[in-house]
């Protein structure tokens, strides 16, 4: 797990999705000080400008339940465009990154959310140019999207479904599956890329 960083005068823990670093609308607002719904408001005026798994994922419930849940967010985010808000609780970070709160009845809606990843983030903070604003880029950029997802060498069970997958999936599929690095899968399939090489080599 990513050690807290600190954004202004609050320390927050890195979120990771398909091992990037994300974050969610509301967070955003939270950061900059800004009225509710002011990162929505943006993200719906320019989305045809962002593309989905670069700039931002939409995540469905039974994961972002587990991310908001168990990670360091500042509140839950927003819905998506045009849906209602989803998981809506007022969670907070305390003083060693951790959440403070109670959840709402709207943590029962099961609607997916939107993440951001770094590039997301300029995208939607782009009209945001004051001094506070300049001074929360900053630190996003040099300290919460500069963070890597601590690492954790897989398993005997993760590695034979590695070698499993990438047959079907391919690398970068098989990463994604399990929120791995491609060189991650690349290192613990190398025999098996090598045997389908080898096979399919005999078809050509």
């Amino acid at each position: 797990m990513a050690k807290p960083v600190k954004i202004e005068d609050r320390k927050v823990t890195p979120m990771f999705y398909q091992g990037r670093p994300v974050v969610t609308l509301r967070m955003v607002d939270e950061f900059h000080g800004r009225v509710e719904r002011t990162a929505l408001r943006n993200f719906k005026t320019n989305r045809k400008h962002f593309i989905e798994g670069e700039d931002f994922f939409m995540v469905p419930y039974e994961e972002w339940k587990e991310l908001l849940g168990g990670g360091t967010a500042v509140r839950n985010s927003y819905g998506g465009p045009g849906k209602k808000e989803a998981g809506e609780s007022t969670k907070f970070v305390g003083s060693r990154g951790g959440i403070a709160g109670r959840n709402s009845s709207r943590d029962k809606q099961r609607n997916p959310m939107i993440f951001l990843t770094e590039t997301g983030y300029l995208m939607v903070v782009k009209s945001l140019t004051d001094d506070k604003a300049w001074a929360i880029h900053r630190a996003m950029v040099k300290a919460y999207f500069n963070k890597r997802m601590g690492y954790k060498k897989p398993t005997d069970e993760e590695i034979a479904a590695f070698n499993t997958d990438i047959l079907t999936l391919g690398t970068k599929g098989t990463a994604e599956k399990y929120s791995r690095s491609e060189s991650c899968i690349k290192k613990y399939t190398t025999e098996t890329r090598a045997g389908r090489a080898v096979q399919l080599s005999l078809f050509e």
